[in-house]
């Protein structure tokens, strides 16, 4: 694959002596969109912890556009490795409202095209001036969506992203979602356990089980 944006080579993760993730390679494309499913403790939030730096591989190579970002003799701590990650727990800021909490990760504070059109692709314009303890938990998942997306992150990884979300309002943002994605071209990793979201959003899929990743 020539032209590809993040490439990880013989991964390898243990915690405690158990193994997590062994030999594990992958290749992908810059602005394309795969996802990963398997059972649970198949490894596939802790393969996200490794790309995104807030858990270190006990061997092998993670490189981002050719540049290696963990190897045996070197880490780039997550906060310089312009990554995105979006979690199930839907952490915001508590003393922040919703667009203060968007705006938290720019480097400037004006609402411009790209702040205003994520806004109303993800449908929270009536929410800006409320805070976390005030919102639903698909409402504060939308918000952690679009305070990642904002940023225009070269790798967005997303673990679960949808959870909480109704089935319609699903189908409304996806589209919505997938042009900006291609749009600025970001490099999308989800882990889903969702087989319909999974076929709605990627270009490629794989099952993540027994340490094999496999396409599907």
């Amino acid at each position: 694959m020539n032209n590809e944006y993040l490439k990880i080579t013989k991964l390898n993760y243990e915690i405690d002596k158990k193994t997590i993730i062994n030999d594990l390679n992958l290749a992908v494309k810059e602005g394309e969109f795969i996802s990963i499913m398997g059972p649970s403790g198949s490894g596939k939030t802790s393969l996200l912890r490794l790309i995104s730096g807030l858990a270190k591989q006990s061997k092998g190579t993670i490189k981002v556009n050719h540049k290696v970002i963990a190897d045996d003799d070197t880490f780039i701590e997550p906060e310089n490795r312009n990554l995105g990650l979006v979690v199930q727990e839907k952490v915001l800021f508590p003393h922040l409202n919703v667009i203060n909490n968007i705006k938290f990760g720019l480097s400037h504070s004006s609402i411009d095209d790209d702040l205003t059109s994520i806004i109303e692709q993800f449908k929270i314009t009536h929410l800006l001036n409320n805070y976390p303890h005030q919102l639903s938990g698909g409402e504060a998942q939308r918000v952690a969506l679009a305070r990642t997306l904002v940023t225009k992150p070269k790798i967005l990884l997303l673990d679960e992203p949808f959870n909480g979300l109704d089935e319609a309002l699903k189908h409304e943002i996806y589209p919505d979602m997938q042009a900006f994605l291609k749009e600025h071209k970001i490099t999308t990793i989800m882990v889903s356990h969702n087989i319909q979201e999974v076929e709605e959003l990627s270009d490629r899929s794989f099952k993540l089980n027994n340490f094999a990743l496999k396409a599907i």
